[in-house]
Order: C-alpha cells, then sequence, then structure tokens
C-alpha cells in the first residue's frame, strides 16, 4: 500500500489573493520503471553491482551509480556499511515552460535508519527523505527555468529501494478566485509560522497542497486519512502561501505566512 508526499518554493506579502488551480493534465517527460532490472527480489535483492552496467537495463542510456543491485523490477542501493546512489541521464526540460513535477516510489531495507537526498545538478532539492519499510510515492516540484539537469537519489546512511522514477510537466495557473466549501473547516497552527505547521482537521482529505501566492505548488502531501499532520516548511522563502485541502468532500484554502 502506497501514500505520497511531496516536497520543495515566493513572493510578497498581499492580504486578499485568491486563486485556483488550472491543470490541463500532465506530461510525462521521463520515466523509468526499472523492469529491466529482472535479477533478485524486494525481500532478496541481487548481490552483484551492476552500478558498471546499468545502461543494458535502463530505458535510456546514460545512468550512473554506486552500490547499484537489481531487486526483481525495481533497485536496492547501498549497503549496511556503505550508502550508495544512482543519477539518471541529463534530461532536457527546455520544451516544458510549465512546472516541473518528480515523482518516484521508495522505502528503505526493513528497519534501517536510512536517509536520502535528492540533487539536481547537485543541489538538493526538496527535504531529505527517510524512508519507511513500505514503498511510498514522493513528489516534489521542481523550480521552474532550469533547461536541463540529472537528478541523483543518494543516500546518506544504508539501504533503499526505488522504483517508478517520472518526471511530468503541468500547468499550474494563478486566476482570480479560490473556490472553497466554507461549512469544511482546517485550521493551520502556527500562524505566522517558521519552520513547521500543524494542519488540523483533514480527515475528510485526500492532498494537501502548500502554494505560493503567485501560484506555484511548493509541496504536496497525499493525504492517509489522519486527522493532523506536521509539514516543515523548511526550504519556502518568507512570505504569503496557501495550504489547500481537497478530496471527495470539497476543497477548502487557508492563507499562512512564513516570517524566516
Amino acid at each position: 500500500m502506497k501514500t505520497s508526499l511531496l516536497l520543495s518554493r515566493l513572493s510578497v506579502a498581499i492580504f486578499l489573493l485568491s486563486f485556483t488551480l488550472n491543470s490541463s493534465g500532465q506530461t510525462v517527460i521521463f520515466s523509468e520503471d526499472f523492469s529491466g532490472f529482472t535479477t533478485g527480489s524486494h525481500t532478496s535483492p541481487s548481490t552483484s553491482d551492476i552500478s558498471g552496467s546499468l545502461d543494458s537495463r535502463t530505458h535510456q542510456p546514460g545512468w550512473s551509480g554506486y552500490k547499484v543491485y537489481s531487486a526483481g523490477g525495481e533497485i536496492k542501493t547501498g549497503t549496511s556499511t556503505v550508502p550508495g546512489w544512482i543519477e539518471t541521464p541529463s534530461i532536457d526540460f527546455s520544451g516544458h515552460s510549465s512546472q516541473l513535477f518528480l515523482k518516484f516510489d521508495i522505502s528503505r531495507w526493513p528497519d534501517d535508519e536510512c536517509t536520502v537526498k535528492i540533487l539536481l545538478n547537485g543541489d538538493q532539492i526538496g527535504d531529505i527523505i527517510s524512508p519507511e519499510d513500505e514503498f511510498k510515492t514522493i513528489i516534489m516540484a521542481i523550480g521552474q527555468g532550469i533547461t536541463s539537469g540529472k537528478i541523483r537519489f543518494e543516500s546518506q546512511a544504508k539501504r533503499y529501494f526505488l522504483d517508478n522514477v517520472i518526471i511530468e510537466a503541468g500547468e499550474v495557473t494563478a486566476v482570480q478566485h479560490i473556490k472553497t466549501d466554507h461549512h469544511l473547516q482546517i485550521s493551520v497552527f502556527p500562524n505566522p509560522s517558521a519552520d513547521i505547521i500543524t494542519v488540523n482537521n483533514i480527515g475528510s482529505f485526500s492532498r494537501l497542497d502548500i502554494i505560493s501566492i503567485s501560484g506555484e505548488i511548493c509541496k504536496v502531501v497525499v493525504l492517509s486519512r489522519e486527522d493532523k499532520i506536521e509539514i516543515t516548511t523548511e526550504g519556502l522563502r518568507p512570505g504569503v502561501y496557501f495550504v489547500k485541502v481537497s478530496g471527495i468532500a470539497g476543497s477548502v484554502t487557508k492563507k499562512f505566512i512564513k516570517y524566516r
């Protein structure tokens, strides 16, 4: 069972700005499902490091890595003592003016204390990930204006599994009004905030977006019917943002201010 989390930015303060998101669909510009990595399995990965022969298994050439192992349609990186990494070929983003999103499925070796950084052209994007035993789908927003790049999944310690790497382009447009169902209520605390916000009364919703005042999606969390969630705002510049939760019951948008 997979849940989703998304992660990765803002401008000037204004009190009465409302907008909605206009999505005309997502366009996949890169994908890798590791179906060519046929040996081993999730519970018993191959013990042969295949870092030097990734191109014979991936859909597109140009992958590189260190301590990479086949796991039956997935990959495992790292060992119990040596962290590993895998990096995509250079991907051309220049033909896509809309916002880009990186999606991937990740889990850890059972009970490993594993953390993973995601790097674009050597610079970290999003938050450091702490994978869990079960696969989760992570979604990260990639900043606009990037023309090309390589994405590296780099373990800081221990072992992780990776699958279904996808980069999508999608339209996000600021317009004049937010459509909100006022009978549904959420709260954001503290507000203003510095580093972490808690969003309460979200049990009726399936998705949470943090959106900048310009309409850019900065973080996305796919919810699992929990009543509240803590979200780090690290990496967001100070200013005004909106928390939007949505689901079958409707949607609610709340403004919050990040002050440092």
